[in-house]
């Protein structure tokens, strides 16, 4: 996703468990959870339209 691409807000609300799991990894990635959810939408969509 490019950075001068137009971009869209959503909010979501996670289990405890999953929005702790997700601040981990963020953070021994270096990435923001943002960016990680983006990506994991991203390759999902990916994986939906090979079908």
């Amino acid at each position: 996703m490019a950075v001068a691409e137009s971009k869209k807000r959503i909010q979501v609300a996670l289990p405890f468990a999953m929005w702790k799991k997700l601040t981990e990894l963020a953070e021994i990635r270096g990435v923001s959870k943002s960016a990680m959810a983006s990506i994991a939408i991203s390759e999902f969509l990916e994986r939906e339209e090979k079908k």
